[in-house]
C-alpha cells in the first residue's frame, strides 16, 4: 500500500501564461471504470507518449491523504473489465511536473479539474500564475463530488455544479452552409480582432482537408495553414515508445504543434515546422510558415484537443457516420492507390484500429466546438470514378413459381445458344460457383426499417454486401462489395464503388466492430460465362431454397448490355421477363410475387 496525497482544484480561467503549461507538459488521454464504488476499486486505461497501460487501483478513504494499492495488469483485460463497468469517466490529462490538469470528456465536457501531488499534508505548491481556479480539497460540497468515482456518477456537467459550463454549439447538416457559416463568423472576428485561429478537427475521412482548403481558397494569402499531419512522430519514435500504429492520438505531438502556434499568435513572424515524409513514414527535415495577415487554420484529428483548442477563436468538427467514413477511407487507400497494400489489410486495419480510435480519441472533440459540419457520403458523385468503373446489369426469369419444366428448358436452351453463337465461353474449371451473398445496413441508415413507407429509395445496391463463393475447383473466396445507388433509367446502372477480396476470418468485421447490421442472406449457385472479349459477363443463377432460375446479363459498357438483351429477346425470351431489380430487392425485400404477377402466363 502507499499513500496518495493531492489537492484539487476547479479551474475557471486560464491565462496566457498558464496555457504555456499545456504545451510544454505531456498529454495522454484516460479512460477509468469503478468496478466497485464503495470501498473504490478502479481499472484505470491510459494512452500515452509512452505507449499504453491498464491498471486496477484500490483506494481507502480521506480528504488530502488515503490509501492505495495499484496493480499493472494486461491491457486486453484492462479493457474487458473496463466493458464491464457501469460507472465511468473519460479525460484528456496534461501533467506538467507536479500540477495535472484534467479535461474532462462526454458527459462531463467542460469541467477542467487541477491535481497538485504533494510529498506531506504540510506541504504547500503555488499554483501556475494566471489560472483561476476553486479549491475543493476540503469544501464538503464539493470534495465527495470531485472524487472521479463521483464524478462517474454524474449525469452531466450542470448536475454537478447546477449550470452548464459548455459551449454553445451549432450544427450544419451539409458541408456548404458550414463552410459559409465558418466564413462568416471568420469575418466578423477578424474585423475585431484582427489575427485569428480556426481549428478544424473530425475523423479520417470526414473531408476536413477539403473544408480546410475552400476557407484557405477564400482569405487567400491572408491565411496560412498548420496541418497536424506534419506533427507525426514518426516510424522510429513510435516503435521506441511503443505506440502500436499512427491512429492514436500520442503518434501526434500536439504539444508541439500548440507551441508553434501559440508563437505565431504571440507575433512571431515565422516558425519552423516538422516535413513529414508519409511513404518513409518519417520527418523529412522542416519547413518555414510564414505568420499570416488574417488567418491561421490548424486542421487535423485532435485539432480540438486542449493545448490547441485553448488557442482557436473559432472551432469546427467535421463529423461524418462511419459508413461513408468507411467508404470514402477504402476508396482513398485501396481503390486510389494511395497505399500498396492488399485489400484485407486495408480492411482490417480500418475496422481494428481507424474506427475504435476514432471513437476512443476523435469524437469526443464535438464536444468543444463552436460549429459541427456533418459532410454524408453522396455515393452518386463520391462514389463513381469514370465510364470504365460503370456496372450495368440486366435479369431475365427463366422459371419462377408454377413455371412448367419444358418451358423454362426452352429458356435455357435459348440462352444457351445465344451465348454459343456470341463466342461466350463458360469460366472454367471454376465454374459452377455456389454463392452466399450476407447484406448488411450500417448503422446510421436505418434503412430496412423504413422500406415499406411509401416514399422509400434506393435498393438492395445501398448496403454493404460480403459474399462467399466456392468454385467447382475447390477455391473459396470472400469478397466484401458496395455498389451506389441506380440511376434514373431503367437499367440497373450502379458504380463499382468497392469489391475487396478479404479473408475468412474477417467476414463478420462489419457487424463485430463497424456496428454494420446484419439483414438478410440469399444463396444460388452459379455458372459464368464471359464473351470473347471480357467485356461482357452472363451468369446463369439458381436460387437454393427461395427458388428461381435467372440470367444476369453484367458489362461496363451499357450499349453492349442492351445489344446483348435483343438479341435474346430476338431469339424468343419475352421482353416482360426482363427486370432492373436486384437479388436483394426480389429476395430479402420480397418483390418476387409482384414482379411475377406482372408476367402474363407464367
Amino acid at each position: 500500500m502507499s499513500k496518495e496525497i493531492e489537492r484539487k482544484y476547479r479551474v475557471t480561467y486560464w491565462s496566457p501564461e498558464a496555457l504555456g503549461l499545456l504545451r510544454t507538459g505531456e498529454l495522454s488521454v484516460i479512460y477509468q471504470g469503478y468496478m466497485s464504488r464503495n470501498p473504490v476499486k478502479r481499472v484505470r486505461l491510459l494512452w500515452g507518449q509512452n505507449g499504453k497501460y491498464a491498471e486496477i487501483t484500490e483506494k481507502g478513504v480521506g480528504t488530502i491523504e488515503r490509501e492505495e494499492n495499484t496493480q499493472r495488469v494486461n491491457f486486453p483485460e484492462g479493457e474487458r473489465l473496463y466493458a464491464q463497468c457501469s460507472y465511468t469517466v473519460q479525460k484528456i490529462r496534461i501533467r506538467n511536473g507536479r500540477y495535472e490538469f484534467d479535461f474532462f470528456l462526454n458527459k462531463l465536457a467542460g469541467l477542467e479539474v487541477l491535481e497538485i501531488e504533494l510529498n506531506s499534508v504540510e506541504e504547500q505548491i503555488a499554483l501556475p500564475a494566471g489560472l483561476g481556479v476553486i479549491e475543493v480539497t476540503h469544501d464538503t460540497n464539493f470534495r465527495a463530488s470531485f472524487h472521479n468515482v463521483h464524478l462517474s456518477e454524474q449525469k452531466s456537467v450542470s448536475s454537478l455544479l447546477g449550470y452548464n459550463i459548455i459551449r454553445e454549439t451549432i450544427r450544419f447538416s451539409h458541408m456548404q452552409p458550414g463552410i459559409d457559416a465558418t466564413i462568416e463568423r471568420l469575418k466578423a472576428v477578424i474585423g475585431e480582432k484582427g489575427f485569428t485561429v480556426l481549428a478544424v478537427a473530425g475523423p479520417s475521412s470526414s473531408g476536413k482537408g477539403y473544408f480546410t482548403r475552400k476557407i484557405k481558397e477564400y482569405f487567400g494569402d491572408r491565411a496560412a495553414v498548420i496541418n497536424l499531419d506534419d506533427f507525426f512522430i514518426g516510424v522510429t519514435a513510435m516503435r521506441a515508445r511503443n505506440i502500436e500504429h499512427f491512429d492514436v492520438h500520442s503518434a501526434v505531438d500536439a504539444c508541439a504543434a500548440a507551441q508553434k502556434v501559440a508563437e505565431l499568435v504571440e507575433g512571431k513572424d515565422s516558425v519552423m515546422v516538422p516535413d513529414y515524409d508519409f511513404k518513409r513514414g518519417e520527418r523529412a527535415g522542416e519547413k518555414k510558415v510564414t505568420r499570416p495577415q488574417d488567418l491561421l487554420i490548424i486542421e487535423g484529428l485532435y485539432a480540438l484537443y486542449p493545448p490547441l483548442e485553448t488557442l482557436a477563436d473559432i472551432s469546427v468538427f467535421i463529423d461524418v457516420d462511419v459508413h461513408g467514413a468507411f467508404c470514402r477511407r477504402i476508396k482513398r487507400d485501396f481503390i486510389g492507390g494511395r497505399t500498396s497494400q492488399r485489400a484485407a489489410k486495408v480492411f482490417e486495419m480500418y475496422c481494428c484500429q481507424v474506427h475504435p480510435s476514432r471513437q476512443r480519441f476523435v469524437d469526443f472533440q464535438r464536444d468543444f466546438a463552436d460549429f459541427i459540419v456533418v459532410n454524408a457520403m453522396r455515393p452518386a458523385t463520391e462514389m463513381s470514378f469514370n465510364d470504365e468503373g460503370a456496372e450495368t446489369q440486366k435479369k431475365f426469369l427463366i422459371s419462377g413459381s408454377g413455371a412448367s419444366s419444358s418451358r423454362a428448358n426452352n429458356f435455357l436452351a435459348v440462352v444457351l445458344a445465344v451465348l454459343n453463337q456470341e463466342g461466350f465461353n463458360e469460366q472454367k474449371p471454376d465454374s459452377p460457383f455456389h454463392q452466399s451473398d450476407t447484406f448488411y445496413e450500417a448503422p446510421s441508415q436505418h434503412w430496412f426499417d423504413k422500406i415499406n413507407e411509401a416514399d422509400k429509395r434506393g435498393s438492395g445496391d445501398e448496403l454493404m454486401r460480403v459474399r462467399r463463393t466456392i468454385s467447382a475447383s475447390g477455391k473459396t473466396l470472400y469478397q466484401l462489395a458496395y455498389k451506389g445507388p441506380k440511376d434514373e433509367t431503367n437499367f440497373l446502372d450502379r458504380r463499382r464503388v468497392m469489391k475487396l477480396e478479404i479473408l475468412p476470418c474477417q467476414r463478420d468485421y462489419l457487424s463485430d466492430y463497424l456496428g454494420y447490421r446484419k439483414i438478410g442472406e440469399v444463396e444460388k449457385f452459379r455458372r459464368i460465362f464471359r464473351s470473347a472479349d471480357s467485356v461482357l459477363r452472363v451468369a446463369i443463377d439458381v436460387f437454393i431454397a427461395v427458388g428461381g432460375v435467372w440470367v444476369e446479363i453484367n458489362g461496363s459498357n451499357k450499349g453492349e448490355v442492351e445489344a446483348l438483351e435483343r438479341k435474346f429477346i430476338k431469339a424468343g425470351l419475352q421482353e416482360n421477363r426482363f427486370t432492373d431489380k436486384s437479388y436483394f430487392d426480389l429476395y430479402i425485400l420480397k418483390e418476387l410475387d409482384k414482379f411475377l404477377q406482372s408476367i402474363l402466363n407464367i
